[in-house]
């Protein structure tokens, strides 16, 4: 995943730098998304390590797209923003591995791994709500 993550930040700034950083998150969290529907249903030993992959790679624009979005937060000064974040993360990294396990303990683990799916749609959602298209009603957050 660690490699895949690399990948998708070599290609990702570029994606980045043509449709801007809201198209881009927005599909890493449905690559995300269908990447994990793909390790819970798909059979076998290969499409686990695929969808682990592209999982990774789906994440691999998201975390520098949530700091560009924390230095933008309305009524926080640049570096409170970025620091709430970056906190926000190291919780979600503590805590994220414990929760798939105790799901998995309660439920099994292919219901565990439905809490990736589920992520990878609220980060497709919050980019698609903190990146909105400008129109003339609106501004948008650039980043």
């Amino acid at each position: 995943m660690l490699l895949s993550q690399f990948i998708g930040r070599i290609l990702g700034d570029p994606m980045t730098d043509r449709w801007g950083r809201g198209p881009v998150a927005r599909l890493g969290g449905v690559l995300i998304a269908v990447a994990a529907l793909c390790v819970v249903l798909v059979p076998g030993m290969v499409a686990p390590f695929i969808g682990f992959a592209l999982m990774g790679c789906g994440s691999a624009t998201l975390v520098p797209a949530a700091f560009a979005a924390a230095g933008r937060l309305p009524g926080l000064a640049h570096g409170s923003g970025i620091a709430l974040v970056g906190w926000l993360m190291r919780l979600g990294f503590l805590f994220t591995s414990p929760l798939i396990g105790v799901t998995s303990d309660a439920f099994g683990l292919r219901t565990a791994m439905l809490l990736p799916v589920f992520s990878g749609l609220a980060a497709a959602v919050i980019a698609h709500l903190v990146w909105r298209v400008k129109t003339p009603s609106t501004v948008a957050v650039e980043g």
